[in-house]
């Protein structure tokens, strides 16, 4: 018997950057080097995070965990109606790793799954369709 957890978040995903670093200086003597993500990810994590609380299991998934993500983009003036009919892959920017990466993390802090290492297999698209939306499908085997 396979557990899983369905939802849809009503918003894009922000592409998780690679760390930004700047120098510190907090007296004439010291100085050390700082990490941090723009505001723009942190505020995206929070913000995703406010939708995915509402899904989050009573304890935290141990074990191996499938991922299926479908990243949906509002049409683009340039689509025909008939392409409009049914949905059409993106092929373009942002990068679906850095998406990814992003929501992986949110799902861990909110205590989807222990650690996102457990994040076994992944099936991800991105693609066209009438809503910007993130749907989320998680799935784990049972222990039985």
């Amino acid at each position: 018997m396979i557990e899983s957890i369905e939802f849809t978040i009503p918003m894009c995903v922000v592409p998780k950057q690679a760390d930004r670093s700047r120098i510190v200086h907090p007296d004439a003597r010291n100085e050390f080097i700082r990490h941090y993500q723009p505001r723009k990810v942190k505020e995206n994590a929070r913000d995703l995070a406010t939708f995915c609380l509402r899904h989050v299991p009573s304890e935290s998934w141990t074990g191996p965990v499938w991922l299926s993500v479908s990243f949906r983009y509002l049409w683009l003036k340039t689509h025909t109606k008939k392409e409009r009919a049914g949905s059409f892959l993106k092929t373009t920017p942002p990068d679906v790793g850095n998406m990814l990466k992003q929501l992986e993390d949110v799902l861990e802090a909110c205590r989807f799954v222990v650690n996102d290492a457990q994040f076994q297999y992944k099936c991800i698209d991105k693609s066209y369709t009438g809503k910007a939306e993130t749907w989320v499908l998680l799935q784990r085997a049972s222990d039985e």
